[in-house]
């Protein structure tokens, strides 16, 4: 009798394991049909959005970027080179050096001989791909730095690339080190002279595929091999030195700030905040729960990628502009990303309202970001003012 009761007693306190496990851990994916008489299926509306502005950092935007687009301008983009034991070449015997070249490329077909892409060069100069902002080059003057002048222009007719090439075999020793003890900041700066209208993209190491259109210097050379009375012999190679880190300077010729205006970019640094408030009875089990919102169609760009965060934290401020974003959150496993189709995005958002009902998580609200593979200089707006084009929330719910 004994052992029975214990027996049944662990059965128990397996089975209430393992159903708190699963409802904290995973979402209730099972065939709910047979429960028909107990789902509730409704939309809500209870919606409120608020526009805030975070100062964009630089290396945020993956790509880089000429020209000028909605009130955004870019007309500089700068190349840290990386610390190499080849920098000390160009004065070891053991080595001649031919040429070297300086390159970038990109998947832009418009861009034709006679363009202006001039090249500057620093040893001193330093940035933080990771750490700077927009508004840490708003004194920025390249105009001190050693010009190397105007790219040559070349298209590969079989991938429909664009590649623009600086010859830096005349400032050798300007480039390389020059003792063992010599410390360099080889930054290097592209400056394009855009006219209104003009807007490319080049590939930054983030957005090459697979490192071969990366910023970089080739270095063409020859290597001694062999040293007698009778011949001297070399091998002729070259190598490729990647840019370290790389970024654009977006300048915003816009400076109004507006909580209501419901846009979101890159470049101009606006995120949303949504704000909404449903109760669900005690147990219930959701089925859908999806997040929708229309974009205005004349400031939206089908295909624009957006991520939607639970908040986790609470701040009591009337600002709306901030160097850093005030608001943490979750992020994965409830957090989604979705892109804007026909002028609409729906996000999948069973996940976080699941916890919510379990009580894992409180509403702080959302908060919606673009993803960094985003042009910098697209932006989408969403209305929250029109009857037939509010945001709205789909659920579909199991009660007791």
């Amino acid at each position: 009798m004994l052992k029975n009761l214990l027996v049944s007693k662990i059965l128990g306190l397996f089975i209430l394991f393992m159903t708190n496990f699963s409802c904290t851990e995973n979402n209730v994916t099972g065939d709910l049909d047979h429960l028909n008489n107990n789902i509730v299926d409704t939309t809500t509306y209870d919606i409120s959005a608020q526009s805030y502005y975070v100062t964009p950092k630089l290396g945020d935007v993956d790509g880089l970027y000429f020209g000028r687009k909605n009130n955004l301008s870019a007309e500089i983009s700068l190349f840290k080179m990386p610390n190499s034991n080849v920098w000390k070449m160009h004065y070891d015997s053991t080595f001649l050096i031919d040429s070297i070249f300086f390159d970038i490329q990109s998947p832009d077909t418009h861009i034709y001989d006679g363009m202006n892409f001039n090249l500057y060069f620093s040893p001193d100069s330093y940035f933080s791909e990771s750490m700077s902002y927009i508004i840490d080059f708003d004194n920025l003057n390249i105009n001190n730095w050693q010009s190397v002048g105007s790219g040559k222009i070349e298209k590969d007719n079989n991938t429909e690339k664009t590649m623009i090439s600086w010859n830096l075999s005349g400032m050798i020793s300007n480039i390389f080190d020059q003792s063992e003890d010599t410390t360099m900041f080889r930054t290097f700066a592209v400056k394009y002279d855009y006219n209104e209208g003009e807007f490319f993209k080049f590939y930054s190491r983030e957005s090459s595929a697979g490192g071969s259109e990366d910023p970089k210097i080739t270095l063409f050379y020859r290597q001694l091999l062999n040293v007698n009375s009778d011949t001297v012999s070399y091998d002729t190679t070259n190598t490729s030195i990647y840019v370290s880190e790389d970024i654009t300077i977006i300048k915003n010729d816009y400076d109004t700030k507006d909580s209501l205006n419901l846009n979101i970019s890159l470049g101009f640094g606006e995120r949303l905040k949504l704000s909404f408030d449903y109760s669900f009875p005690n147990g219930s089990l959701l089925k859908k729960a999806d997040l929708v919102l229309i974009s205005d169609k004349n400031v939206v760009s089908d295909g624009y990628l957006i991520i939607v965060d639970p908040i986790v934290n609470d701040i009591d401020t009337g600002a709306v502009d901030f160097i850093d974003d005030p608001y943490s959150t979750t992020g994965f496993p409830l957090n989604a990303v979705s892109a804007i189709e026909d002028s609409e995005i729906r996000f999948d958002m069973k996940n976080y309202f699941q916890y919510l009902i379990l009580n894992e998580v409180e509403n702080y609200g959302l908060k919606m970001t673009p993803i960094a593979s985003n042009n910098p200089f697209d932006k989408t707006r969403f209305l929250f003012d029109d009857n037939q084009a509010k945001p709205r929330i789909e659920l579909v719910y199991v009660v007791p």
